[in-house]
């Protein structure tokens, strides 16, 4: 007998034998029923549906033919509905009247089409009746373990998290896999990983999907992403391999890259920088095993991966390395059984500022497929009991790839939900959505940056104090930016030593302060530079700074931090800051010809009184009707003269997202009630 049975994705059953066939097929739709058996085993459901469509049409009542479409509709999530009316009709067609394992697997599969649909009440109906009617072992454990899957989803679904999971619509996600995102520490850009077709010079693979490539967009300033655009000549060789990013560390300027089993790591001087050629991590990580996703913590220290070493607890599980004095990766160790099970775990991902780390699974309490679990990391670097994040982010399908924001309530993932009304979009594979949570995942964060230069920057440290005690301890990168996430609504001092003198640069950061964390708001600090004294402009004067201590006081200027010399006179003193009147209001521009420099968005309005670095007197403010407050740079009739702003802005100023905009492309966006121009009160 021979075999007429699809591969099972979702692991109920790996091939199906039926007795008897109600109609049988010539020799040539039997060729043709193989070759759509053999596209199904390669995960290529949509190219086995469209063989198999094709004898359905000469020979309708055929078990085969329509128990593999049914299968094949399962394996794709695109029509659980599509599911069910063919495997409907293989019973309808089936009088053999003899009970055996293929009822076991057709029941199980209409089981898993109802839980895709939602639902559960049928798919429950489904696993009692195999209950009642089966005597085998191999019946009953999968009958046990998919009643647990269905009670999993009506208790999640019972108890829904207050949130919105939107799918990033046809600019983001493609008619093929689009997986993997990758958020910067800026939140500026967004990587990803996407399988759609580059030219018409490559081929497909097995599955019908296009190599894996990696795609990069940049915040459009408004909460949006521009087109994405291809990372490419991360690698020399130009073979057809496949290339997806997993994760941004050390301040954005080392990308993380997997590739056929192996842990890259790319690296660039800063985010306006080109990415150099990716390296292939040393042993103990390269060589430990096959890894398919590597994460690493924020201050570098730690790292997670998932592999199918041998001696793991069934197939995928989750590692744990730490980072030695030297600079090298420990061995890895598996994170044991409160993390792994029997089935696959993938995607770790440790959030940037809590010891949340999240990741997929198909094993604890899934809903089905891959679900997306945490577990907090305690400070002996003990794990908590794993949590399921819950659904809406969970669906019947697979949902991996969970990647928070650290200073917004909104997260991205991958999702191989069913999802009807998608057109542009996949309807039959990975999308990427973005979550926004009607409540915080985590507090309200503001992100810090600055620059801290020393004769050797590896000595370099930055200590945020609160309340007197240390809370966290960060290490700048080669060209001496660090990065600080901290919880708003508190008070900080934020220490910069270079680990040789007692000499330290202390700033008071009032974190209640709207202009800092307004939207995550990302705030430049001032700049230190332990090495040879130098001069430096300002305002057209150039200046010496004394001492071995250099402060970069335009810093100073914008936000009047308390910056002191090394014998404690205030290095203010030395920088002629001009006197202006400062306005009560901003201006509205309402002639939507020209262009303007937009600078940055705020949820709540700026006082004029607050902005430091540009003069407000010619600060448009342009307010949303979705609440935002948008603040732009000066009118201009020429494109030209707008870009020489901007580049001027970006150069001498904390906006370094400052970019060029059409006056015309606010209309749309507009509260109806702005008024018109006014000039501004004395």
């Amino acid at each position: 007998m021979r075999h007429v049975a699809l591969y099972l994705f979702f692991s109920i059953v790996s091939v199906a034998l039926f007795a008897q066939e109600s109609v049988d097929l010539t020799h040539q739709q039997s060729r043709l029923l193989d070759q759509a058996i053999r596209f199904g085993n390669k995960s290529n459901p949509k190219q086995a549906i469209s063989i198999l469509r094709k004898i359905y049409d000469e020979v309708p009542n055929n078990i085969d033919v329509n128990y593999n479409l049914g299968l094949s509709y399962v394996n794709l999530s695109g029509n659980p509905d599509s599911a069910i009316y063919f495997f409907n009709k293989v019973q309808d067609l089936d009088h053999s009247g003899v009970w055996t394992d293929d009822d076991v697997d057709l029941h199980l599969a209409i089981c898993r089409a109802y839980q895709l649909k939602y639902d559960y009440v049928n798919a429950m109906k489904e696993l009692e009746y195999v209950r009642k009617k089966n005597n085998s072992d191999y019946g009953a454990e999968r009958v046990k373990v998919e009643t647990i899957v269905c009670q999993n989803a009506m208790t999640l679904m019972a108890n829904p998290v207050r949130l919105e999971v939107e799918n990033m619509g046809d600019l983001v996600n493609s008619v093929n896999n689009d997986y993997r995102p990758v958020l910067s520490a800026s939140e500026n850009e967004l990587y990803f990983t996407s399988r759609r077709r580059r030219n018409e010079k490559k081929s497909r693979f097995d599955d019908g999907q296009f190599e894996e490539s990696i795609y990069r967009m940049k915040s459009d300033g408004n909460g949006g992403w521009d087109a994405p655009v291809r990372v490419s000549d991360l690698f020399d060789s130009k073979a057809n391999k496949q290339e997806s990013a997993t994760c941004l560390a050390n301040n954005d300027t080392e990308l993380y890259i997997f590739r056929d089993g192996d842990v890259y790591v790319a690296n660039r001087q800063d985010a306006n920088s080109a990415w150099g050629k990716a390296e292939k991590l040393p042993a103990p990580i390269n060589g430990y095993g096959p890894i398919k996703y590597a994460w690493v913590s924020a201050d570098g220290q730690q790292m997670f991966f998932s592999s199918n070493c041998d001696g793991g607890y069934g197939g995928l599980d989750l590692y744990h390395s730490y980072r030695l004095p030297n600079g090298e990766w420990g061995i890895p160790r598996n994170m044991g059984p409160n993390i792994n099970t029997e089935y696959d775990e993938d995607s770790p991902v440790l959030h940037p500022t809590k010891n949340i780390l999240y990741f997929s699974s198909q094993g604890h309490n899934s809903m089905g497929g891959y679900d997306i679990f945490y577990t907090i990391q305690n400070e002996d670097s003990t794990f908590e009991a794993v949590q399921n994040i819950g659904y809406p982010i969970n669906t019947p399908d697979d949902d991996i790839y969970f990647m928070p924001s650290a200073t917004k309530d909104l997260a991205y993932y991958a999702s191989m939900r069913w999802n009807k009304d998608a057109k542009g979009v996949s309807a039959t594979g990975y999308d990427l959505y973005k979550v926004v949570y009607e409540e915080p995942e985590v507090n309200k964060l503001a992100l810090f940056r600055g620059t801290a230069l020393s004769d050797n920057v590896k000595d370099v440290r930055v200590t945020a104090v609160l309340d007197g005690e240390e809370i966290g301890i960060y290490r700048p990168n080669i060209n001496g930016q660090y990065v600080v996430i901290l919880e708003t609504n508190k008070d900080y001092e934020i220490k910069v030593s270079n680990g040789v003198r007692d000499t330290t640069y202390i700033a008071r950061v009032d974190a209640d302060d709207s202009y800092f964390h307004s939207g995550g708001q990302s705030i430049q600090l001032a700049s230190l530079d332990w090495r040879t004294p130098h001069q430096y402009f300002y305002g057209g004067y150039e200046y010496s700074t004394p001492g071995d201590m250099i402060l970069d006081t335009y810093y100073q200027s914008l936000y009047g931090v308390d910056n002191n010399n090394q014998d404690g006179s205030s290095m203010a003193s030395n920088i002629p800051v001009p006197n202006r009147q400062e306005p009560t209001s901003f201006r509205v521009e309402t002639d939507s010809s020209g262009y303007t420099v937009q600078v940055f968005a705020l949820r709540t309005p700026l006082k004029p009184s607050r902005l430091k670095g540009l003069d407000p007197n010619h600060i448009l403010e342009h307010r949303y009707r979705d609440g935002w407050y948008v603040y732009s740079y000066r009118k201009y009739d020429k494109y030209n003269d707008a870009k020489v702003s901007r580049d001027h802005i970006r150069k001498t100023t904390p906006y370094r997202d400052a970019f060029v905009r059409r006056l015309s492309a606010y209309k749309r966006f507009l509260n109806e009630k702005q008024s018109i121009a006014t000039k501004p009160e004395e």
